[in-house]
């Protein structure tokens, strides 16, 4: 057991990640569930390894201090918010314990005293109100692992449909036009973000009235592995009327963020993992 004191006392590390909601964008009426932020804490790694391991630790799993009655097989359960994540995905260098953002405590809403910092990965594993952390031998199940945040997304194989169900993890790769604004010359600054997992972005595209994708420049400059990235497109000479706008990122693996008419999207039947392109709308 350790005090926040003795956590406090430990080598103190800060990560600038972005946090996304998994659901984030999964319609228009959610939208902004997302942050970038500096994070300080300590490493997990370390304490894990101060710890000791034993040689068969397969997972390590977190658990919250809130807590509700869940129905398991028709029987009451009282069960603590809980997550797990394989050994390797924990031992990640930048996974922290942390009690400070932005250089400001933690505020209660957002998981005070402290939380699991889990960069390149959708906010349901950064686990707010951390009391208890425990290596496990065998893959950890519960309901926000096996039952909630498990998407569900069909593929056509030989002619037929094959559902998967996959637990929410990393973040996707994504991109969303931002803000548009009018200079002195009469072109539209057009602005917006990308992020990923922390693969690097290989580029952003925009795409104007159905048009041709036109690559845009990104700004990488302050950011970090797991930060997002600003990028901007002038577009001169706008005709007056209405306009949309569609932004698409592509990460140096090749992962193409999707329209809503494609597969991953079009196949996909539930609320996570929304990373669909999103058309804006302007009037000149």
């Amino acid at each position: 057991t350790l005090t926040l004191d003795e956590l406090k006392r430990r080598r103190r590390k800060t990560v600038t990640a972005t946090l996304e909601c998994s659901g984030n964008g999964s319609n228009p009426g959610f939208m902004g569930a997302i942050a970038n932020a500096r994070w300080t804490g300590t490493s997990l790694r370390s304490l894990l390894r101060d710890a000791g391991l034993h040689e068969r630790a397969r997972e390590v799993v977190f658990f919250g201090a809130d807590e509700k009655t869940e129905k398991v097989r028709e029987q009451d359960f009282d069960m603590k918010f809980s997550r797990a994540l394989a050994l390797d995905d924990a031992l990640a260098d930048d996974v922290i314990l942390c009690w400070e953002v932005n250089g400001e405590p933690l505020s209660a809403k957002n998981g005070a005293p402290v939380r699991l910092v889990v960069p390149g990965w959708f906010g349901i594993a950064w686990i707010k109100w951390l009391e208890r952390i425990e290596v496990h031998d065998r893959r950890f199940m519960s309901k926000y692992m096996g039952r909630e945040y498990v998407t569900i997304r069909g593929e056509e194989v030989d002619g037929e449909m094959l559902w998967r169900e996959t637990q929410v993890g990393p973040i996707a790769t994504k991109s969303i036009v931002a803000r548009v604004t009018k200079r002195a010359d009469g072109a539209l600054r057009i602005t917006g973000a990308a992020w990923t997992d922390g693969t690097p972005l290989e580029k952003v595209e925009l795409q104007i009235d159905d048009g041709e994708w036109i690559k845009v420049e990104l700004d990488r400059r302050n950011r970090t592995k797991h930060s997002w990235t600003f990028w901007s497109h002038i577009w001169k000479n706008p005709p007056a009327g209405e306009h949309k706008l569609v932004s698409r990122a592509t990460d140096v693996h090749g992962r193409v963020q999707p329209a809503l008419t494609e597969a991953p999207i079009k196949n996909k039947r539930t609320y996570w993992e929304a990373n669909q392109q999103f058309p804006r709308k302007i009037r000149v």
